[in-house]
């Protein structure tokens, strides 16, 4: 796909400010509107194979002890892994079940921000 950047003119919204659009991956000279939940501002997308994409926050304490943590429903794959605003890469953990096990406890941080994305 080749980057057009006459294709980025983006509709502005009612402050006048431009509207994320996206290119499409057939005619890069189209932009396509992105879709996303109006409750949740999430962005919606397709997903292969009709699955559902869900995404949480872990059930567990964060202790610098605890390695366990539970999800709401069974993983098949996990999309991303987030603690206090840092990729945790897929090394770093094993998912199985509706849950997953970190190698290393997460060290306790007050206020960090912890959530998974997964099929």
């Amino acid at each position: 796909m080749s980057y057009n950047p006459s294709s980025y003119d983006a509709t502005r919204d009612g402050n006048r400010i431009p509207v994320a659009m996206g290119q499409s991956n057939v005619d890069s000279t189209q932009t396509l509107p992105l879709l996303c939940d109006h409750v949740t501002g999430r962005l919606l997308v397709d997903s292969v194979g009709g699955s559902t994409i869900y995404s949480e926050t872990p059930g567990g304490l964060i202790d610098g002890v605890n390695k366990v943590y539970t999800t709401g429903r069974t993983i098949t794959t996990v999309i991303g892994l987030w603690y206090n605003a840092g990729f945790v890469h897929p090394a770093e953990y094993t998912a199985s079940g509706a849950g997953f096990t970190m190698g290393t406890a997460l060290p306790a941080i007050s206020g960090a921000a912890f959530s998974i994305s997964y099929v």
